[in-house]
């Protein structure tokens, strides 16, 4: 065989076998990506948006309870006092041992995990909560321990936003969770079933998607 026609051929064969190296790092790459993506979307479920959205979920129960009990819609009617004494130890029970706390424990939650955060800044309604909470609970406290009254409640009213952006951000982040759970399954089936026989399995894949 001519020796300018091996020459051409075992380029061609290079160059061949060097777009299919670089092919196989990219989708490599993308498959990384997404599986840094997946874990650090699944501590997301698992450290802040889920425990947040079950408390939110727990306390509008709690309250709808507690409604319920004083038989009208409304706590404090048009931001006036609550009309007695009986309503309102039934509103410092609640607050005490259902609504301080659960409030301590959601700014516990974002405090410890403000990395977890699916915003690049912390946003306005996370504040709002953040001072709602702090307000009601120095309040409070100062009314126990100096038994200097004050209004039962939190000057900054429950921002609905932060209830919005927390469910929100809860249900985009199940549904990116489940699409690249999807994608990385079918990649190492498609993996698999290219190296079949091999016995190589993909290291690639989490824990979670090799189930």
């Amino acid at each position: 065989m001519d020796v300018k026609i091996v020459a051409i051929m075992g380029g061609i064969t290079a160059i061949g076998w060097l777009i299919s190296h670089l092919l196989t790092i990219k989708r490599e790459d993308i498959q990384r990506s997404r599986t840094a993506l997946l874990n650090h979307t699944e501590r997301q479920l698992e450290k802040l948006y889920g425990p947040l959205v079950f408390l939110i979920i727990e306390g509008k129960q709690t309250f709808n309870d507690l409604l319920s009990i004083l038989g009208r819609k409304d706590v404090f009617i048009k931001e006036k006092q609550l009309p007695n004494k009986k309503e309102l130890e039934i509103w410092i029970f609640w607050a005490e041992n259902d609504f301080l706390p659960r409030n301590e424990k959601m700014k516990c939650l974002m405090m410890s995990n403000t990395h977890l955060i699916e915003e690049d800044v912390m946003p306005d309604c996370y504040k709002d909560f953040l001072n709602h909470c702090n307000s009601w609970s120095i309040n409070h406290k100062r009314w126990k321990e100096k038994n200097i009254e004050y209004s039962w409640r939190s000057s900054i009213d429950w921002p609905i936003d932060f209830t919005n952006n927390v469910v929100n951000t809860f249900k985009i982040l199940k549904e990116r969770h489940a699409s690249l759970l999807k994608k990385i399954r079918k990649k190492s089936f498609d993996s698999c079933e290219y190296k079949k026989g091999t016995g190589k399995k993909n290291s690639t894949l989490p824990a979670a998607a090799q189930k």
